[in-house]
């Protein structure tokens, strides 16, 4: 992941464009909410198990699953669309 925010960041250096803004703004929104939500429960999940964390864990994690969604059909566009 840390990787892709590198290209994503050297792509908007490189052109400072809509997508490849939106594409930066969907890895920031990933890796945040991997940090600040998933790990957080996946760690008390590791503790203890409980059927209510099994639930926030797969009701946070669309957060990650539209982002990436998202940001497929932007990288898509992207490709399509090369000079």
């Amino acid at each position: 992941m840390t990787l892709e925010l590198l290209t994503g960041l050297y792509l908007l250096y490189l052109n400072l464009e809509s997508p490849y803004m939106i594409n930066v703004l969907l890895l920031v929104v990933i890796g945040l909410s991997t940090a600040l939500l998933q790990v957080p429960i996946h760690l008390k999940l590791a503790q203890k198990g409980s059927s209510q964390l099994i639930r926030r864990v797969i009701r946070t994690n669309w957060i990650r699953t539209l982002s990436w969604s998202i940001r497929s059909m932007v990288l898509l566009y992207l490709m399509l669309n090369v000079d």
